[in-house]
This record gives structure tokens, sequence and C-alpha cells, in this order.
């Protein structure tokens, strides 16, 4: 079986699954520092990648994820098992799916709606995560996985930020958003967002700098080693 090696050798990966896109390491990236032992539910893991960058710098993480594609939760179990990580990988529909039990930190890379803008995939399987019509439910589906005071961790297209204000204004909480852009002399494309919904209290939505993925060693430090952006000034 060939398999890659990626985030600096400590992370085997099948050849034949999809490789890793930047969106699911610059999300892991945001997530700040965790305690051990803490428990992080990927609504929508895929092969697992998001959920596995923070694994392998968390010890004794309790990662749990939940596909609809029965080849990347296959993917995903594989994954683990090769970087030792204990995983509850669950084949199902992550907007009907409901978790056994609320979690503190919930992270998400949600399909975008590439098919708005034109982009059209004739892979089934992209068309499928790249497919969602509206972002509402996905959000819906996370805030009912997180526990009271947590927070859930998005990495968006830019263009979705409009559905994102619109959904998370009336749950209150707060609501930060990073803009991730890929060259300094065009705007950001994709957009980190950290999400603290609490009904108690009005909406608080921030805007803090954007984050340069474009700058080399923190390119790397992100993409090659799976470093956290808090170690390089970008923290929530």
């Amino acid at each position: 079986m060939t398999t890659l090696a990626l985030l600096g050798g400590r992370l085997p990966w099948l050849a034949t699954a999809p490789r890793p896109t930047e969106d699911a390491r610059w999300l892991a990236a945001a997530v700040p520092p965790l305690a051990a032992g803490s428990q992080v539910l990927d609504v929508g893991c895929g092969s697992g990648m998001v959920g596995l960058v923070l694994a392998l710098r968390t010890p004794g993480l309790q990662l749990w994820g939940v596909e609809l594609q029965p080849a990347r939760v296959a993917e995903a179990r594989c994954h683990a098992a090769w970087a030792n990580v204990s995983a509850r990988l669950i084949e199902a529909d992550a907007l009907t799916w409901r978790a056994p039990h609320p979690f503190p930190v919930v992270v998400s890379n949600p399909p975008f709606h590439a098919h708005r803008r034109g982009h059209h995939s004739p892979n089934p399987a992209k068309a499928l995560a790249h497919g969602l019509p509206a972002l509402a439910p996905w959000l819906q589906a996370i805030r009912q996985a997180l526990a009271p005071g947590g927070a859930a961790y998005v990495v968006l297209h830019a263009s979705l930020q409009a559905e994102l204000l619109d959904y998370a204004t009336p749950h209150g909480g707060t609501l930060q958003l990073r803009p991730l852009a890929s060259h300094p002399a065009r705007p950001p494309k994709r957009l980190l967002a950290c999400w603290r919904p609490n009904l108690a209290v009005p909406c608080a939505i921030s805007t803090l700098p954007v984050v340069p993925a474009y700058h080399t060693p923190l390119r790397e430090a992100v993409l090659r080693d799976g470093a956290c952006l808090g170690a390089w000034g970008y923290g929530w």
C-alpha cells in the first residue's frame, strides 16, 4: 500500500486518498492549544486531516468525526490508526446526525457553494463536497453538537461571510473573524472563524487582522509542521 508522509513524516497518508487541502491545515492551525485529553468533534471530517493535526499536537486528544462519504471514513480510520490516534469516526450525514454528548470544541470545513461561482466538478465526490446549497443547516449541526461555553472553529470561502453572520447573530455570544490571504495584493478568499454562541447575550462580532498565508515561514510552519497560529501572534 503506497503512502505519503505528511507533517514532517509524522502522519502517513494513503496515496490514493485526496490530498489534504490547505484549508484543512489552516483550520487546524486556527484552533488554540488544547488541554491534554480534550474532546474535539470534526463535522464533515473527510479523510481526517484537521482532527489528526490537532491530535498530533495534543496528548490524549479524544477525536470524533462524522462524514457522509464511506471512502473518506475508511481513509480517516486508516490515517488515525497509522498515527496512533484514538478516534471515533462515524459514517453519517452531518446534517441529520446527533452527537451523543456536547463537545467543548467543534471544528469544520463546510462545503463551499462552488456551483454558485460557476464551478461544476465532474467528480461526484468533489461535487458533493462543494455543493451544499446553504450554509445555515451546516452551522445548525455545529451548534447542536457544541457544549455551552464551547467554541466552534470553521474555515469558509470569503463569499459565505454574510450567510455566517445571518445565522450566528441571532444566537448571541461572540463571533471572531480572521481573513486568510493567499496573496499580498488580492482580497482574501478564505475566512477563519471562531464562534461561541450564547443566547444569553447579544452577538459581539469582531474582525481580527488578516493572516498572511503567503508568508513563506508561516506557510511552512502550518502546512509542513502543523503549527498553531497563536504561536505566530494570530490567536483569538
